[in-house]
Formats: C-alpha cells, structure tokens, sequence
C-alpha cells in the first residue's frame, strides 16, 4: 500500500539546510575574526581603543553590576541556569531529550573554545586595564564566557520557545535570551579581562555549535527512533 507522508517531514529538510547555513555563516564570521587577529587588521585594530576607553569610563555601581553579570556566563553559572531549564523540560517532556541536548551543546562548546584559546594562545589585556579582584587566567581568545552564554542562553531560547505561542511571548524569549548573552560579553570588556575581537570570537562560535548541535539533533533522533509509516501501524 502507499505510504502516508506527513508534512512535517517535508519541512525537516528545509529547517536543517537553514540551521546549517546558518552554522557555517557563524563559523565563515569566527574564522574570518581569526583572520583578522592574526593579522592586525579589520576588528582586531579596535582591540586596543575599546579597552583604553572602558578602562577611562568605569563607575563604582555600573563595575559592581558587570561583576554580577558576569557570572552568568562562567561554567557555572551556566550550567546550572541552563540545567535548571533542562530539568523543567525533562520534566514537562517526560523524556531525557533536552539533557542529552544540554550535554552536547555546553560540552561542545567548552571544547572548541579551550581548543581554539590553546592553538590561537593570545595574552589577555594587561593587569593595568583590568578591575582589581576579577580573576581571568589562561589564554584571551575567543572568551569562554561569551562563548557559553550565547550556546547556553540561545538553548534556553530553543527549550522555552515550544512552550510559547503567541508572537510577542516568542519575541520576548529570543531577546531576553540575545541580551544575558550580549551583557555577559560585554561585562568581559568592561572588566578588562577580554579584547572586543576575543568577545565577538566568543559569540560566534557558542552560537555557530548550537545552531550545528540543533541541525544534527533530529537527524540523530531519526536514526535511533525511526519513524513508522502509518501502514506500519496496521
């Protein structure tokens, strides 16, 4: 008998091809801000102004928010504010799904930001720009913050915007979730613990492997649970 085709299953090929140009648009962006460091030029000339003139600008209550802010975006921060989200969504789901996407998201990308900040190994700005007490050690780029904020924050992103329906809710989602990432990030620059071209690396690599994380999940849930043809059933 001919096999029923669901609709939804025409769309899946459209969405994955989107989620993978838009991984490779995020990681042509990375490398082209590699390019960039390496040579001196492009985004990397701003390193150096943005610093010296945060560096000039701070005030006591704005340093003391950016402090806070900027714990939201360490690993632990991170993982707990993501897991927690996680766990509502295993709940909710009644599946261990949203875990297992968690793991490979955060995982993901702590390794390709160690990798990255080892083969690139760039000093981080000098002690004298930095807020006394913040602790930064290790190599500069790409900031690991900004790099798990916009991977950990975006999939928090992806794990409420199911429960949403209305336009507004949705809208409101993706930008609570854009802004925690753009303040984590940029709370790295205003302590002096990270360049600008350090912090955008950071961004576009954390979202690049979660929107590649996203495309490859349901080409890997297929194989391990294929679907059945509605004949099947019979």
């Amino acid at each position: 008998m001919a096999r029923t085709l669901d609709p939804r299953r025409l769309l899946l090929p459209g969405a994955l091809a989107t989620l993978v140009l838009a991984g490779a648009l995020a990681a042509a962006l990375g490398e082209a801000t590699t390019d960039d460091l390496r040579q001196g030029d492009g985004l990397a000339e701003l390193d150096h102004p943005v610093a010296t003139w945060l560096s000039q600008h701070r005030t006591g209550w704005l340093t003391a928010i950016m402090r806070a802010i900027t714990t939201l975006g360490s690993p632990l921060g991170v993982t707990i504010t993501v897991g927690l989200v996680a766990a509502v969504a295993c709940w909710q789901a009644r599946r261990l799904s949203p875990a297992l996407l968690t793991a490979s998201v955060l995982g993901g990308a702590e390794l390709l930001e160690t990798f990255t900040k080892n083969l690139v190994a760039r000093p981080r700005p000098p002690l004298g720009m930095r807020v006394p007490g913040v602790s930064a050690s290790g190599f500069s780029f790409p900031s690991g913050h900004a790099t798990l904020a916009a991977a950990g924050y975006g999939l928090i992103g992806v794990l409420l915007i199911r429960y949403v329906h209305r336009t507004a809710a949705r809208t409101a989602v993706w930008a609570g979730a854009a802004s925690v990432a753009a303040a984590v990030g940029f709370s790295r620059l205003y302590l002096g613990a990270h360049w600008l071209s350090d912090v955008v690396a950071g961004w576009l690599i954390g979202a690049g492997w979660l929107v590649l994380v996203l495309a490859a999940a349901p080409v890997l849930v297929r194989r391990v649970h294929p679907a059945r043809n509605v004949d099947d059933t019979r």
